[in-house]
């Protein structure tokens, strides 16, 4: 005769495999490669030993998969964007120059250099643009092309000069709205000023 006071016998449960656990937090954490190792190991470990865990391990290999998405997707999105800005030609445009300035240069960094050295071209006009909508491409050097065309013999003393300009890009409009025309020799470096 059964004793009706025993215990109920429960069934026996397995340990919680503590690499399961492990890759969780990892996975939880951003702490992504080595979460995803554990989450792999534990996953073999609980079907050969029967342990638990199971649940937590294919938890924390999908936390460390959606970190390790969101990292490559950010680094691919900073370079594609860092590539992008440093190949914009427009970014010389943005800078402000005055009369009289020689710069060295012209298909680059446009630096600032004494007149009384080799330069490449010297800035000979500065005018803005009116005011408003962004005009296009197109018509802002029609703009800047007559009006430098325009210039350059008022204030050059060698009719030989050519002439070149930096215009305001759109994504830089209404702040900068200001031509900059440069002179300079088609036959190579200019050495002193080529003011009148």
């Amino acid at each position: 005769m059964t004793d009706p006071f025993a215990p109920i016998p429960r069934p026996y449960q397995s340990e919680i495999n503590g690499l399961a656990i492990a890759s969780l937090i990892l996975g939880a954490i951003a702490c992504f490669p080595i979460g995803i190792a554990l989450a792999i190991v534990a996953l073999v470990q609980i079907h050969r030993t029967g342990q638990r865990g199971r649940g937590l391990a294919i938890a924390g290999l999908a936390l460390g998969g959606f970190w390790a998405v969101v990292i490559a997707a950010s680094t691919v999105a900073g370079v594609v964007l860092g590539v992008r800005n440093a190949t914009r030609p427009d970014l010389p445009e943005l800078r402000t120059f005055i009369v009289g300035q020689c710069l060295d240069d012209l298909n680059g960094d446009l630096d600032e250099v004494p007149c009384g050295q080799p330069h490449d071209g010297e800035v000979y006009s500065v005018f803005d643009l009116p005011a408003g909508r962004y005009p296009g491409v197109d018509a802002v050097m029609a703009q800047a092309e007559s009006r430098c065309g325009g210039e350059l013999g008022i204030y050059v003393q060698d009719f030989g000069l050519g002439q070149t300009y930096l215009y305001p890009p759109e994504d830089g409009w209404p702040k900068y709205r200001n031509v900059t025309c440069i002179a300079y020799d088609p036959n190579g470096p200019l050495v002193g000023s080529v003011r009148k």
